[in-house]
């Protein structure tokens, strides 16, 4: 056959395409025995071309049932192409899993078999960790919106027993109760927290840090804990690097990683390496993390920590970040997938090289910070007159939360207006837009949410006060506001004295008793 393509020029391309293209091609009679191959097939299954030929195609493809290939034949009398995945067997024994091709094409009166093989590994683990990540991603979204809901409940649970306890006296039976309950609450408010932080959309105080300092001090402190067989380096630029977020919660995720590594060669001694520098990231890098292949590519603060450990096969690289996933007993496995949620809600990513044998790599990136350290720039308060009556316009479509909020402005002296959701806020401004000193509004609504709700505002009257509420904190979504930027944010759940606080702060008044 390929002689025949030599002796016509014209069909001398035919015969490049066949050697040179990208699929192994095993050309084979109606029993299966193979009669030619192309060089990509010598390539892929690692036999000479002589050695190929006079072999079966059960030699080289696993299929999982015994007639299998009399059913592709059959299927072939009714179409042109059969397509199957199955594996297929290297020379070395090695199994790979591959999608296959089969047709049967007729010449010279002679009907073939043709079998296109293409290696399918990589495609298979990529397509395997994206389902991973949006198996994981859709969980921080659930775990956010559960937690933010939880958050609009211990708001009102809080606040009405802070109400109840100024009503009854503190030396009473039902007093005590009433702290021990809510003690309990405020436990739940910081396991809130916690899912926050997990989804991502975790409370954070951000300033201006070096990420390079960080993995020092956790180092500095971690290394009095290192076993006498393990070896721990540590390599720090001398050039600050500076990102933007939360001292506490990127140390916690440094010591995460460095436990995990510290532990992978705990039993049979080896080193561990961690170094924080600043690295250029291409979009190729970005595609094979585990948390956020939207960043473009640039410059990023990197930490890296290698162990010489046994590594990861690709089963157990799908797990780590899931919740309680662990490989060293019950009762652990959350410290990697609190590190995926830090590291989001500072906007990075991770990836994680490894291969058992070989050990393993997890690198964070983070965004550097071009902002000088210091606290973000506070609003303006602008004095109002000796008015003495004060109206307060309450947006939340929580119930409990407005009859909450609505007591403690009847205790302040204030008058309340109230609306369950961001259209009826906007209608009620509208009325009374002379009379309102502030609105309230909570972040998340039906119909309109609260970024929405003080553009509206604002088109109304220009220089209304605004103070948002919200059981996700701010940096989820600060930069919704632009130009309308509220005059205050209150993270739920809070306490009655934080939130007579903030309301008298942005109303620059002097509250002598509560």
């Amino acid at each position: 056959m390929m002689e025949n393509n030599e002796q016509h020029g014209e069909i001398v391309p035919y015969a490049t395409l066949f050697n040179e293209g990208p699929d192994a091609i095993i050309i084979a009679d109606q029993a299966g025995g193979i009669k030619h191959v192309n060089m990509r097939a010598v390539e892929v299954l690692g036999y000479k071309p002589d050695e190929l030929v006079g072999m079966t195609i059960h030699d080289i493809v696993v299929f999982s049932r015994e007639n299998q290939l009399q059913e592709v034949l059959n299927k072939l009398n009714e179409i042109r192409f059969y397509l199957c995945d199955s594996y297929c067997t290297r020379k070395n024994g090695q199994q790979f899993v591959a999608d296959i091709v089969v047709t049967r094409i007729t010449f010279e009166s002679n009907s073939h078999l043709y079998f296109f093989i293409r290696d399918a590994t990589q495609r298979r683990e990529m397509e395997e960790k994206v389902r991973n990540m949006n198996k994981v991603r859709s969980l921080h979204m659930l775990t956010g919106s559960v937690a933010h809901d939880f958050n609009n409940m211990l708001t009102s649970i809080v606040g009405h027993m802070e109400l109840a306890m100024n009503t009854i006296s503190a030396r009473s039976r039902a007093s005590e109760d009433l702290a021990t309950a809510l003690q309990d609450a405020k436990r739940m408010s910081e396991l809130s927290r916690r899912m926050l932080e997990y989804s991502g959309k975790g409370l954070i105080e951000k300033t201006n840090i070096d990420f390079g300092t960080i993995l020092s001090n956790v180092s500095d402190k971690m290394m009095p804990r290192v076993p006498s067989h393990v070896i721990m380096n540590v390599a720090v630029s001398s050039d600050p690097i500076p990102v933007n977020g939360e001292n506490d919660l990127l140390e916690s995720a440094v010591r995460n990683i460095l436990l995990n590594a510290l532990e992978a060669v705990d039993k049979t001694g080896g080193s561990v390496s961690a170094s924080c520098t600043i690295e250029n990231i291409d979009a190729d890098t970005l595609v094979s993390t585990f948390t956020n292949s939207a960043l473009p590519p640039g410059e990023y603060a990197c930490l890296s920590i290698t162990d010489t450990g046994y590594g990861m096969d690709s089963i157990i690289l799908g797990k780590i970040f899931e919740p309680f996933f662990s490989t060293k007993g019950s009762g652990r496995g959350l410290g990697l997938t609190e590190t995926q949620g830090i590291v989001l809600a500072h906007g990075g990513t991770i990836t994680v090289s490894t291969q058992p044998g070989n050990g393993s790599t997890i690198k964070i990136f983070l965004p550097i910070s071009r902002k000088t350290a210091g606290k973000r720039a506070s609003i303006a308060v602008q004095k109002q007159g000796q008015k003495t009556k004060r109206t307060i316009l309450i947006v939340d479509d929580d119930p409990s939360v407005r009859r909450y909020s609505g007591r403690i402005m009847e205790k302040l002296g204030f008058s309340t207006l109230t609306a369950e959701d961001g259209e009826s806020g906007i209608n009620q401004f509208r009325l009374h837009a002379d009379e309102i000193d502030l609105v309230i509004v909570d972040m998340f609504m039906p119909r309109l949410n609260g970024d929405e709700v003080i553009r509206a505002i604002r088109k109304i009257r220009s220089n209304a006060k605004v103070m948002i509420i919200s059981g996700y904190t701010e940096t989820i979504f600060m930069d919704r506001f632009k130009e309308n930027q509220p005059d205050g944010f209150l993270y739920k759940p809070f306490v009655t004295g934080d939130f007579v606080d903030k309301i008298t702060q942005i109303l620059d008044l002097e509250i002598t008793s509560r």
